[in-house]
């Protein structure tokens, strides 16, 4: 089975949060699924705003780190993640054909900077992939829908 480990650069830049990709949840429209992640994890409307408004998606996760976290975050991010994930590649079908040409591949979001939650440490090898996983699932739902 082939691996898809970078998702940053190159042809699968498409898979990652990074990715310019508007998505609308609950009224409010984001320009990336990171900004849409990031945004979640405020405890409050003024920080919620405050990422939201992030002129790129690394400016949104940097102020992601600067907020205070709502009290659920651990609870909550991973269906977060899950949902922005999902309504990217839902609603964009270009986007989602995309998805669906990675056919039976491992997607893993292979990384240097350490992130062993969401994705790999390519440095180490060790990582739960959690973003990967995501993305696979989807996969596996809209081929599900196609089919239906």
């Amino acid at each position: 089975m082939e691996c898809i480990n970078q998702f940053k650069k190159g042809q699968y830049r498409f898979l990652s949060n990074f990715y310019q990709s508007r998505i609308s949840i609950a009224n409010n429209i984001f320009p990336t699924v990171e900004h849409y992640y990031q945004a979640y994890k405020s405890s409050n409307i003024q920080d919620f705003k405050y990422i939201l408004s992030s002129p790129s998606p690394a400016i949104a996760k940097k102020r992601g780190r600067q907020i205070k976290i709502r009290r659920n975050w651990d609870f909550i991010k991973d269906y977060i993640m899950y949902s922005g994930v999902s309504t990217k590649f839902f609603t964009n079908t270009e986007l989602g054909n995309l998805l669906i040409s990675t056919g039976d591949s491992e997607l893993i979001e292979g990384n240097y900077w350490g992130d062993t939650y969401w994705g790999v440490c390519l440095k180490t090898n060790q990582g739960q992939n959690k973003l990967g996983k995501i993305l696979m699932c989807v996969r596996e739902e809209l081929k599900e829908t196609i089919n239906s």
